[in-house]
């Protein structure tokens, strides 16, 4: 039988990042962009592959979710779990038109027209290119390195909160 109280935290933590990545209030487009703009911020991001890496940070948080909880509670079986991944990668597909469309108003807010001329100008060069091909592997190994330093810090901080909640007397 599986855990009711741990199945209902990872439900709603599941609930919530699907809120989070597409239930978000649609970015304001009162400030409206020309269409010459709109393509060329569209073009950057096909040259950028900014859709396949959002479907594969969705598809990591997804797994990583799904992969804990199947570990914390060995009575849910792997089908279950694997139905489950596969319905929430259903509603990213789905729902990824629309991340998009609002990322438009994201670059636009962030870039202006020329500096999105710069930047496709660069990602068609022979640099620009191996950069968006590498750039997974370095943002992968870069986390990997991430996660490897922080849990070397935590044996520095722990002492550390643990003075400061004493200190304040909060127990913990």
């Amino acid at each position: 039988m599986v855990d009711q109280a741990l199945f209902k935290k990872y439900s709603i933590v599941i609930y919530i990042l699907i809120l989070l990545l597409f239930s978000y209030s649609r970015i304001s487009t009162a400030a409206e962009i020309s269409i010459e703009f709109n393509k060329d911020i569209t073009r950057l991001m096909k040259l950028t592959n900014s859709e396949a890496m959002a479907v594969q940070m969705g598809n990591a948080l997804t797994n990583q979710m799904m992969d804990s909880l199947s570990k914390r509670n060995l009575n849910i079986p792997l089908r279950v779990i694997n139905a489950i991944k596969v319905e929430i990668h259903k509603v990213f597909s789905e729902e990824m038109p629309n991340l998009m469309a609002d990322m438009v108003m994201v670059y636009a807010n962030n870039f202006t027209h020329e500096d999105i001329k710069g930047l496709i100008a660069f990602y068609e060069t022979p640099l620009g290119m191996k950069s968006i091909k590498v750039m997974p592997s370095v943002m992968k190994e870069s986390m990997e390195l991430g996660q490897r330093w922080g849990q070397g810090l935590a044996p520095k901080l722990r002492p550390r909160v643990q003075f400061i909640l004493q200190k304040e007397g909060i127990d913990h």
